[in-house]
C-alpha cells in the first residue's frame, strides 16, 4: 500500500508545475506583443520613436514623410526610406557625433505603413491593412 501512495506522490510532483502550478501566468495577448521586426525596411508613412540621449530635440516619434526622409533637429534632412532599424541607428550617431562626444541611439519602428498587406476570400472582414 505504501508503495502505491509514493507512486501517487511521485506523479503528482512530476504532473504539479506543468498541469497545477498557481505561480503560472496566463499567455500574454499576442496582439499587444507584435512588434515590426528588426529587419523590416522603413518605408514613406512609417513611424518611428527615437530614443537619444544628450540630444533630447530628436527623442520622440517620428512619421516617414512621402519621400521617405525624417526633418530632424541638428541633423537635417535625412532619407530613411530602405533602412532598417539598426541602420538607422548607425545613421543618426553617425550625424550626431558632431553635435554629442559619445551619442546613444535607439531608434523603433512603431508602425508600418508603408507595406500593406490585401486580406481577400472567404474572410469576415476583407480589405487592405
Amino acid at each position: 500500500m505504501t508503495s502505491k501512495l509514493f507512486a501517487y506522490f511521485l506523479l503528482g510532483c512530476v504532473l504539479a508545475p506543468s498541469g497545477f502550478s498557481q505561480d503560472k501566468k496566463p499567455a500574454p495577448d499576442q496582439k499587444a506583443l507584435q512588434l515590426p521586426s528588426p529587419t523590416v525596411r522603413i518605408g514613406p508613412g512609417d513611424t518611428i520613436i527615437i530614443q537619444a540621449q544628450a540630444a533630447e530635440e530628436i527623442s520622440k516619434t517620428w512619421r516617414v514623410s512621402t519621400s521617405g526622409d525624417l526633418s530632424l533637429p541638428l541633423i537635417g534632412r535625412i532619407h530613411v526610406a530602405g533602412l532598417t532599424q539598426d541602420e538607422l541607428e548607425q545613421e543618426l550617431t553617425a550625424k550626431l557625433r558632431k553635435y554629442v562626444k559619445e551619442p546613444q541611439v535607439n531608434a523603433y519602428v512603431s508602425e508600418v505603413r508603408s507595406q500593406p498587406v490585401v486580406v481577400s476570400g472567404a474572410v469576415q472582414t476583407p480589405g487592405t491593412v
